[in-house]
């Protein structure tokens, strides 16, 4: 879908607009009292986070990243799915799944009474994807920009068995000097990813 298309269809004027990005894939800016982020709609993959106020952006992006239909984008929030890794049963398929080299559906748009802008991405299972995953699926990625970027994967089920599943969004933060970076947390898989942030003047 053209990001003509996409205005007209989920745009919200001033806080959430689609555009062409590099190598002609559609981006979406989104903009709140607290920040900005851009989300490519091709991988579903969050491309910057910079809080309002802050000059530099959250995350990384590759300046050798390629933007082109079935490469990875090197950077930013991957969403890896359905398997993170190399391929779990050596058939030669890509590394990390195929979503991150797939073009994503924009399903939904909402800015809430708060000033909050969230964007909605999908996608299902087609006679692609079954050949190189059997499994029925939809998969959808949920953006909220607001007091914090928030990032929600969710995987919906859609055949009649069982399906074993690997996921992650793989986040590339942008680090002002490694040697004072540390990370925290509990070991646990976490899917939401949260960056807190003021609102701008």
């Amino acid at each position: 879908m053209t990001s003509e298309r996409l205005n007209a269809d989920f745009g919200i004027p001033e806080h959430l607009v689609f555009c062409d990005g590099p190598g002609g894939l559609v981006q979406a800016r989104l903009a709140c009292p607290w920040g900005a982020a851009v989300v490519s709609t091709y991988a579903g993959q969050v491309l910057s986070d910079v809080p309002a106020g802050e000059a530099q952006d959250l995350l990384f992006v590759s300046e050798q990243a390629t933007y082109q239909a079935g490469k990875a984008i090197k950077g930013g929030m991957p969403v890896c799915w359905p398997w993170f890794g190399p391929d779990p049963q050596g058939l030669g398929r890509p590394q990390h799944g195929f979503v991150r080299t797939h073009q994503w559906q924009v399903t939904g748009s909402h800015r809430s009474a708060d000033g909050a802008v969230r964007l909605v991405l999908g996608v299902t299972d087609t006679d692609e994807t079954r050949q190189l995953w059997p499994s029925a699926f939809a998969l959808r990625i949920e953006v909220t920009l607001g007091q914090s970027l928030q990032v929600t994967l969710v995987t919906e089920n859609r055949s009649d068995a069982a399906m074993e599943i690997g996921q992650a969004l793989h986040t590339y933060f942008k680090v002002g000097d490694v040697n004072r970076a540390r990370v925290v947390g509990h070991g646990e898989s976490v899917l939401t990813h949260m960056a807190e942030r003021h609102p701008g003047p």
